[in-house]
């Protein structure tokens, strides 16, 4: 049995095939006693996402990107802006605010673990650019 795991770091997409792989999805309960609502398991989990961007080969926060979702369908920006967002399948369409008409990759994760849940705000050209990652 083969899967494929997907992770986006440092705004760049990995993708790695491995054996015997098992997806591990956070259930409702351990998102509530997180602090972190979930409305279904493909929600984005509510909390501020903080991002960062690649430069010159280092890290660096892109906190004029930072966000807030709030729940299943809103947002706020880094300034308190209300927008809304929409999640289709792995990809999040912005409407409003710092954000609006911006769309990102969205990678499940688990939050508070060594594998939080990501977005990747896509460039122009389709391919992710700042990741994001809650706080």
């Amino acid at each position: 049995m083969k899967c494929l795991i997907r992770a986006a770091l440092a705004g760049f997409a990995v993708a790695v095939l491995a054996s015997g792989c098992i997806a591990h999805r956070p259930s409702a309960q351990s998102a509530s006693s997180s602090g972190q609502s979930s409305d279904s398991q493909s929600a984005v989990p509510a909390g501020l996402y903080e991002c960062s961007t690649l430069s010159d080969g280092e890290l660096q926060a892109a906190a004029s990107e930072n966000f807030t979702i709030v729940d299943a369908s809103n947002y706020t920006d880094a300034g308190g802006n209300q927008g809304t967002y929409a999640l289709d399948g792995d990809t999040i369409s912005f409407q409003g605010a710092a954000l609006d008409g911006q769309r990102a990759t969205y990678t499940a994760g688990v939050v508070g673990s060594n594998n939080p849940p990501s977005i990747a705000i896509l460039m122009p050209d389709g391919n992710p650019g700042d990741t994001c990652q809650p706080h």
